[in-house]
């Protein structure tokens, strides 16, 4: 490569010099040269080559600029300011970048997520694979066309997070909620299909037991453990009921998610005052919309409230269109009156 090492770095002199139809034919001789010579770049190569044709494509219009990009977006090596910069240009330019480049890592993905109009989510959300961070920046941000797309993409992964923000966003809107209901990425075998990444979190939940309260040991569980095994790690002291609820309330949530039903009994135990034979009862057996009262009566979170639900989906009793019903339904329950409801429907027993 050395003949084309001098010609390029002699030509980053003569760019500034040529009319813009000629940097046009200039750019597309450049970019000839780029995938034909691609096997042989060294790394000093291939930052000649960008920037040479940074300069070349900034200086022309939009349309053979997207021209360029379209080209460029298929590459496995490019710069990573060229290649930002054409991410976040106009939407003719960034959408084939931003759809199909594959030197844009997930960290440069998620900044632009979080920065971008609604075209460029759209774009992102049609990318071949998108991990979780980048997929629940889209549905943080994204309108209903970007997330309908991302919705139908078979190469997401989506956050437990995500996923339940994907569901009450598809309350509102049908579209959405077909596809939320009808394809395999966010299905009925939704359960066996999500990854779920395990949250680092830490704390000590008392819980209630018939000999009475005592300290329960803090759970660790692992980041990015497909299995979400949970740690035992000893602990002495009891935080005070406060601190004890907030801590139940976010164990709820993690033992929800990981589907420790055990785990989830005593964490309902400690919010809501019950027995354990109560709770079991609410859980496992009782209607879900007796299920949402007891829990909206006990001011349980909707995300929450999704996440428990994934036990009865997970034990066949739910399918995910009823799940949906469900979150609609508990969303319009006022915790008042979910407490009035409660008290005409407690079981006697287990």
């Amino acid at each position: 490569m050395k003949g084309a090492h001098d010609y390029l770095s002699k030509l980053e002199h003569l760019v500034s010099e040529e009319t813009e139809p000629d940097k046009e034919k200039l750019l597309g001789t450049v970019t000839d040269l780029f995938f034909l010579t691609k096997h042989q770049h060294t790394e000093d190569d291939v930052a000649i080559f960008c920037n040479v044709m940074e300069q070349l494509a900034f200086q022309i219009d939009v349309e053979p600029r997207s021209m360029f990009a379209d080209r460029i977006a298929d590459t496995d090596k490019g710069s990573r300011r060229l290649i930002l910069r054409l991410a976040n240009d106009e939407m003719p330019v960034a959408r084939p970048v931003l759809e199909r480049c594959v030197c844009i890592d997930e960290e440069d993905l998620v900044k632009i997520a979080q920065s971008c109009d609604a075209e460029h989510l759209h774009a992102l959300a049609g990318r071949s694979a998108i991990g979780t961070l980048v997929s629940d920046a889209i549905v943080d941000r994204g309108d209903e066309d970007a997330l309908v797309r991302l919705a139908g993409n078979a190469g997401i992964v989506l956050s437990w997070r995500g996923y339940s923000q994907m569901l009450h966003r598809a309350l509102s809107s049908k579209d959405l909620r077909e596809i939320v209901e009808n394809r395999g990425v966010v299905g009925r075998d939704l359960i066996s299909k999500i990854w779920l990444r395990g949250m680092d979190w830490m704390g000590k939940i008392p819980h209630k037991t018939d000999a009475g309260s005592e300290a329960m040991k803090g759970i660790v569980i692992r980041s990015n453990s497909n299995d979400n095994e949970a740690l035992l790690e000893a602990e002495d002291d009891v935080p005070d009921a406060n601190a004890a609820l907030k801590l139940a309330a976010s164990g709820l949530l993690q033992f929800a998610r990981s589907k420790n039903v055990p785990e989830v009994m005593r964490c309902l135990c400690t919010l809501t005052g019950s027995e354990q034979a109560k709770v079991r009862y609410f859980l496992l057996q009782a209607p879900v919309n007796a299920f949402g009262v007891f829990c909206r009566a006990h001011k349980v979170d909707s995300t929450t409230f999704a996440a428990l639900l994934q036990l009865r989906i997970a034990a066949g009793d739910l399918e995910t269109g009823e799940l949906i019903d469900a979150l609609r339904r508990y969303d319009s329950l006022n915790p008042w009156r979910a407490q009035q409801l409660l008290q005409a429907q407690e079981p006697t027993g287990s």
